[in-house]
């Protein structure tokens, strides 16, 4: 076993239903693969006997021990975080959970151990509110992805060795999220983590200050990329797109998708092994190799998992594969897990279809997007302009356009008055817009548009 333990020792255990409850130590036994120990366990609550129906099996990464730490404890080591308030932690903490020491307590961090939660945010925590996993490390690392084991295994062999972005409280730094990069300001800096605030999203997160989330030591590590190198052979892939999900295309076309908790972010393979983490850098490289994907086929959204399929936790009494019955490119399944009952009997229809009278449409009021490049820039894009020009005259933004207005002017020579800046304006109200994300990105549409969207037509080539 990883720790030493003692029959009777108090521990944590964790069941789904329960969360992490105290129970008592009873015996250690074998799995069938030979690697993994199986621990027996009593709750609390229940009556000591040799053998009695209320012991339970847990696997070491549901049992921690129910003692505090040490200051030794090296890092890459499993633990279990308590809730705990702000006098111990960098943050608040609500429930337990589960991650690996990052770094060691010292005069820097003011006596903390750093934690790598394994699905939350980075953050220091004191001795007391540490318990030690009985998971070894090794046991974690062969349930995530590549990307994750190799980036803890590479952290822990080279600690206390890490590039950290040096940045200072009100400076302004781009940050990755859900492949996009967004602007947002330091708030705090606690040693080896940093809180941002995005004003797009009006919320503040904690980030490592090692993250390939950050943009300056993103660019650092990925200044040089290797050739890419035909692997695929000749021979005809026949991929049927009509039962595909639109985001497995792409795993289909041979790419593949990490998810990278250690860094909480998605990396994208090429099946040339190109490495990419934000929407905007494929987004050119499709373009550039004339791929048949397209950006929307691909999603750094954290929350996705696109190769999960849904598996109805109850006994399901209608389960429909398609219930448009081949209609729609992807299948769209039914599940009732209350009775038998059916939707009451309509006709699915894929395409509109007017109520009462042909749709009038003027073809001379229809304007034609000429991108061809996916509307790389959108400050050039008819579609996109259209959405900006209504953006700009629309009640609901008036501050906004007003106060960027005001930053134009700043900008121009007070004393020229024999331009007309007017069509300079347009352009820096555009840029403007482009920036802080208004409308549809990498076909993701990031929050809504209170003056609508401009959609494409058939004279659109985008």
């Amino acid at each position: 076993m990883p720790l030493a333990i003692d029959v009777g020792q108090r521990v944590l255990v964790y069941n789904p239903s329960h969360g992490w409850t105290t129970a008592y130590f009873v015996r250690a036994q074998q799995a069938n693969d030979n690697k993994l120990q199986i621990l027996t366990c009593r709750l609390s609550n229940c009556h000591h006997k040799p053998t009695s129906q209320d012991h339970y099996r847990y696997p070491p990464e549901r049992v921690a021990l129910n003692d505090n730490i040490n200051d030794n404890v090296n890092v890459g080591t499993r633990v279990l975080c308590m809730p705990s308030g702000d006098a111990d932690t960098s943050r608040y903490i609500d429930k337990p959970l589960r991650g690996i020491i990052a770094e060691q307590p010292s005069s820097n961090n003011n006596q903390r151990y750093l934690i790598f939660a394994d699905n939350d945010a980075p953050f220091y925590l004191r001795s007391n509110a540490i318990r030690l996993l009985l998971e070894p490390l090794s046991n974690y690392l062969s349930k995530v992805d590549l990307g994750t084991r190799q980036y803890i295994e590479n952290y822990v062999l080279t600690y206390p060795k890490r590039r950290l972005v040096d940045i200072s409280v009100k400076d302004h730094i781009n940050i990755e999220l859900n492949g996009q990069w967004i602007d947002a300001i330091v708030s705090k800096v606690d040693a080896s983590l940093m809180r941002v605030f995005m004003p797009i999203l009006n919320k503040h997160e904690w980030l490592y200050r090692g993250s390939l989330r950050l943009q300056p030591l993103f660019n650092s590590l990925s200044t040089y990329e290797p050739p890419c190198k035909r692997f695929a052979s000749d021979k005809q892939i026949i991929v049927n797109d009509n039962k595909c999900h639109f985001l497995l295309m792409p795993l289909n076309h041979g790419w593949k998708r990490q998810i990278r908790n250690d860094l909480g972010t998605i990396v994208y393979a090429s099946p040339c092994g190109q490495m990419f983490t934000d929407g905007e850098r494929l987004h050119t490289y499709l373009y550039q190799i004339n791929s048949s994907l397209t950006i929307r086929q691909f999603t750094f959204d954290m929350n996705c998992r696109v190769t999960q399929k849904f598996l109805s936790p109850n006994t399901a009494y209608v389960n429909l594969e398609d219930y448009a019955l081949g209609k729609e490119k992807v299948p769209l399944m039914l599940v009732n897990e209350i009775d038998s009952l059916l939707p009451k009997p309509f006709e699915y229809i894929a395409e509109r279809i007017p109520l009462t009278s042909d749709i009038i449409i003027d073809q001379n009021n229809i304007h034609g997007c000429t991108c061809t490049d996916g509307c790389l820039d959108t400050t050039k894009c008819a579609c996109w302009q259209k959405t900006y020009d209504a953006i700009i005259k629309s009640h609901y933004y008036e501050d906004l356009i007003h106060s960027l207005k005001e930053l134009f002017r700043q900008s121009i020579d007070e004393d020229d008055d024999r331009h007309d800046h007017t069509d300079d304006m347009r352009l820096f109200l555009y840029d403007a817009l482009a920036r802080r994300n208004f409308g549809y990105k990498h076909g993701r549409l990031l929050e809504k548009i209170h003056s609508g969207m401009s959609k494409k037509n058939n004279k659109w080539y985008c």
